[in-house]
């Protein structure tokens, strides 16, 4: 279940995309903006160094339907009162993903190497296990895993501006859709297409 998540996240719409505000000077920002409004990456688009994810900022709220930059985002101090979280992909600070992406070019790495058939298929597999067993293992109780990420939320918010995706030890479904899409993008570039 969490692996079609997954793929519906990487999947987009003309639709969705057509629906946007005018759209921000980078890529980038482009398509952090589109995940924020309308939770679509493009199967084929790359989340690349420097996309966020905004979480409990509505679009429909006082920004009027207008994201706040990251630059924005990470001047609130820490006596300012935050009520949201943003997860953010920065693979040249974030040891725990680059990790990850270790793990996953082994894997890789092997699968070319055994001549196994169904290579991207076998690999698509091995990198949900790598994503369920990162971010907290099965979800056997919903709400376990919500009360879950709620203290470790917490905890992230008050040391860090901005969470790095790989320090999310228990992700909810968005959290382990954008890994899944991070390592799956690390992965054809790697040498695999999916």
């Amino acid at each position: 279940m969490q692996l079609a998540l997954a793929i519906s996240v990487s999947s987009g719409s003309a639709e969705a995309t057509a629906r946007l505000p005018q759209a921000p000077e980078s890529v980038v920002e482009f398509l952090s903006l589109r995940y924020w409004s309308n939770n679509v990456v493009n199967y084929d688009e790359k989340v690349t160094d420097g996309f966020y994810d905004v979480y409990g900022i509505a679009s429909n709220s006082v920004t009027r339907g207008k994201m706040p930059s990251l630059v924005d985002l990470q001047a609130r101090t820490g006596t300012d009162d935050v009520d949201y979280e943003v997860t953010l992909v920065d693979r040249r600070t974030d040891k725990e993903l680059q990790h990850l992406e270790e793990r996953v070019s082994n894997i890789s790495l092997e699968c070319q190497a055994t001549g196994m058939s169904q290579i991207i298929s076998r690999l698509v597999v091995k990198i949900a296990v790598i994503v369920v067993a990162h971010m907290g293992g099965p979800v056997n109780d919903v709400d376990e895993m919500s009360r879950r990420w709620t203290t470790r939320s917490y905890e992230l918010r008050n040391t860090l501006k901005t969470i790095p995706l790989g320090s999310i030890d228990c992700g909810l479904s968005r959290h382990r859709a954008l890994l899944f899409k991070v390592l799956n993008v690390f992965a054809s570039l790697s040498g695999i297409s999916f």
